[in-house]
């Protein structure tokens, strides 16, 4: 479900910091539920998005732990 409402924030306001937080949030939660590989595109899309921003080093530091 919290998936879900991730994607409306990121879907509806792409530009807005808040969506680096709801899509590094949203890779958080398939890390959760043991699917890494999808964890791994969310994050590769958080460090290619918002390449510059808190969110973007934590989702290198996660990448490389999985």
């Amino acid at each position: 479900q919290a998936i879900i409402q991730y994607q409306q924030i990121i879907s509806n306001f792409p530009g807005n910091p808040q969506a680096a937080k709801a899509l590094l949030r949203q890779g958080d939660a398939f890390e959760q539920l043991s699917d890494n590989d999808t964890a791994k595109i969310i994050y590769k899309k958080v460090i290619a998005s918002y390449g510059s921003t808190p969110e973007a080093e934590t989702a290198k530091k996660r990448m490389s732990s999985l």
